[in-house]
């Protein structure tokens, strides 16, 4: 038996990397994609525009934050085209109802995420009436990937700063 992540463990990693890049002061979600050859080909996180300056009163203003920002999956998902070939992607959190729409109209055949979004329960009805399956991980998995995440950051801390 290998140390080694599974595929579906690597790819909520990499989600849960990309969730880093995320503004939001309250809630960072990440998500990957990948395609029919199960190579990850896109990578998003919720926040602003790409360009747009992020305001200091979206810390505090939760109605002017969603005003600005787009949800992860929503970001990923313009990265592609429904003809793209993606049949998988990961998530860091369950996906709302208007994001669960979206990936079901993407074709996406499979959705992996790691924590279920308190605030949504819709996603398993639309999924099911579009076909998707989905699941979250098990406690056993999200153990091994966040051991992973903290391994690798830990050997990250013992390289030696470069000199300046």
């Amino acid at each position: 038996m290998t140390d080694r992540l599974t595929k579906e463990e690597f790819g909520c990693l990499i989600a849960l990397m990309a969730s880093v890049r995320s503004e939001d002061p309250s809630t960072k979600v990440g998500s990957c994609i990948e395609d029919d050859n199960q190579r990850l080909r896109a990578l998003g996180y919720n926040g602003i525009k790409a360009g747009k300056r992020y305001k200091k009163i979206y810390h505090t203003d939760r109605d002017a934050r969603l005003a600005a920002s787009s949800h992860s999956e929503e970001n990923l998902l313009s990265l592609i085209t429904r003809n793209d070939g993606m049949k998988k992607i990961y998530l860091t959190t369950s996906p709302c109802a208007s994001c669960a729409r979206l990936i079901a109209c993407h074709g996406i055949e499979k959705v992996i995420f790691i924590n279920k979004y308190p605030r949504c329960d819709q996603y398993p009805l639309i999924f099911k009436e579009h076909g998707v399956k989905f699941r979250q991980i098990t406690k056993k998995e999200k153990s091994r990937i966040y051991a992973e995440a903290s391994k690798m950051l830990n050997s990250l801390l013992e390289i030696p700063a470069p000199k300046v």
